[in-house]
């Protein structure tokens, strides 16, 4: 109410498991716009809802790796003020001229504000990204753009969904995330007037299925999150983790019909039965 009050927008990212009951379990946040009343609501909220549980054989049975965003949207909102297409103008003179340090001092002056709507946010993070790109920053940039995907159903200019989705495939292709990769080309498939950039990225596409069907092994770097967890979505059924720094506490799998917990052991491997389906790993 007090968010509301005060005019501020945001988004929530939920993992959750739904039961073959259609109830809600093991939810928790993988990533928001940062104010923790949303959080909160968000987590309270998805916990009371109820879906029609997926079936095997006529069976109910879990869906154990749902992914969804909520936001938390005002009526009316009058889009983007003045103060912050002024600001956002001076990030994008800064960066056509190679000014970093000037298009980094903005931009985190701007994402520091508690105040955003939805709108401005998908804007900011995407330039943000635009940013990390040209200082050669892969991870953060795809941070970034995987940020601005998250509420670029506010943006209704088709064309910056496009170049969005296309960062963001060419992003997770680059850094071997080829499972996300094939989620932003379905992404992009979907969107109109996508002619050009589906030219170009259909060729990238093909190697992506000959690389998840292939036997080099697709090496990933993971970093732990400020939540506690490093998240993945595999591309196969086998994994190892190679930890650089630090400690392996436990590795959760959530596939499409099936979960489980590992303790971590050095050297190990594991095997996912692809009768699971599609798998995310969460090493915290």
């Amino acid at each position: 109410i007090l968010a509301a009050q005060r005019g501020y927008e945001g988004w929530v990212k939920l993992s959750d498991v739904i039961e073959p009951d259609g109830s809600v379990s093991n939810a928790f946040v993988t990533d928001s716009s940062g104010l923790q009343s949303f959080e909160k609501s968000a987590l309270s909220t998805i916990k009371q809802w109820k879906f029609t549980p997926a079936t095997e054989n006529g069976v109910p049975v879990q869906q154990c790796d749902t992914q969804l965003v909520l936001s938390f949207s005002m009526k009316n909102n009058p889009g983007v003020s003045r103060k912050f297409r002024s600001s956002l103008t001076k990030v994008q003179t800064a960066l056509s001229h190679n000014n970093l340090e000037q298009a980094e001092q903005i931009l985190k002056q701007m994402i520091a504000k508690p105040r955003k709507n939805l709108y401005e946010e998908a804007l900011e993070w995407s330039l943000y990204g635009r940013y990390q790109l040209q200082v050669g920053n892969d991870f953060a940039a795809l941070d970034s753009y995987n940020r601005a995907a998250s509420v670029s159903h506010s943006v209704e200019d088709e064309k910056f969904k496009r170049q969005n989705a296309s960062q963001l495939f060419k992003l997770n292709l680059k850094l071997n995330r080829l499972e996300d990769a094939l989620n932003a080309y379905r992404s992009l498939e979907a969107l109109p007037e996508n002619e050009a950039i589906m030219a170009a990225v259909k060729p990238l596409k093909v190697k992506v299925d000959q690389a998840i069907d292939g036997d080099r092994p697709l090496n990933v770097a993971l970093t732990i999150n400020e939540r506690g967890f490093a998240g993945y979505r595999l591309a196969r059924h086998d994994f190892q983790l190679i930890p650089q720094q630090g400690s392996v506490d436990s590795i959760e799998v959530y596939c499409d019909n099936k979960r489980n917990k590992f303790s971590y052991a050095a050297d190990s491997a594991w095997h996912i039965p692809p009768s699971w389906g599609k798998c995310s790993v969460y090493v915290r």
